[in-house]
């Protein structure tokens, strides 16, 4: 899902659920808000993605053709506290082939890979207004790997 809704807000926050309690069938599971620190530029309608082996938040397009991560050690008491000096949104030299609003996004590869599908070049645009691009990037080297075009 997506960190901000309005174009002209950078502030961001993530609700974190513990996905292995949801899988062993657990009554309950630990469930958390965090205040993230804000984005570099004022996005809306982005997708964001974590990967638990880069222990990064990757927030791609809202209107923009950037991708975005946020790299923390949930280990680090720092985190825990929130203590966002520590926290840094870094810029990826890989980019979307347009801006875009709604794309949709999943980690491939042991979350090497990050591959971008559709999106929308207006935000009101209806669902038949969106695109077919597939776009694949390799994130530890941030470059594209592929992209296929509609």
């Amino acid at each position: 899902g997506g960190l901000c809704y309005q174009r002209t807000q950078k502030h961001c926050s993530a609700l974190l659920v513990n996905p292995h309690q949801l899988s062993r069938g657990d009554d309950t599971a630990n469930v958390y808000m965090w205040d993230l620190p804000s984005l570099p530029s004022a996005i809306a309608n982005n997708y964001s993605v974590y990967s638990h082996t880069k222990h990064a938040l990757f927030s791609i397009g809202g209107g923009t053709d950037e991708i975005y991560s946020l790299t923390f050690d949930p280990s680090n008491e720092i985190y825990a506290e929130q203590d966002f000096s520590y926290w840094t949104w870094k810029k990826l030299k890989c980019r979307l082939t347009e801006s875009k609003f709604g794309v949709c996004a999943c980690l491939l590869a042991n979350g090497r890979r990050l591959m971008v599908i559709g999106g929308k070049q207006d935000v009101n645009a209806t669902h038949g207004h969106c695109t077919k691009d597939v776009q694949l990037f390799d994130i530890d080297e941030e470059s594209i790997v592929c992209k296929m075009k509609d």
